[in-house]
């Protein structure tokens, strides 16, 4: 009976594509662990976890273009009285 599981199981990883043998292939003891628990959740938290995953990366993104944008605003103010102050000297005022 053993051998019968066994045999079906090395049939199903022939029949699998070479992508997803790969995928196994490289996984670790903790991601294996992380899947078990990932599969014996519930549905609905698993999308939930999905979902708030995504928005994460999302808000991240978001902070890190708004801090990329505010140090260029402040640089460019930096830069345009820096020229102000130039022209201003050509006139002596």
């Amino acid at each position: 009976m053993a051998m019968d599981k066994d045999a079906m199981a090395v049939q199903r990883w022939i029949e699998l594509p070479d992508k997803t043998k790969r995928f196994f292939e490289q996984l670790e003891a903790q991601n294996i662990e992380t899947l078990e628990v990932v599969a014996d959740a519930p549905a609905e938290d698993v999308t939930e976890i999905f979902v708030m995953v995504r928005n994460a990366k999302v808000i991240g993104k978001f902070f890190k273009w708004l801090i990329v944008g505010v140090l260029g605003i402040f640089l460019g103010t930096i830069m345009f009285w820096e020229g102000m102050l130039k022209v201003l000297a050509w006139f002596k005022i």
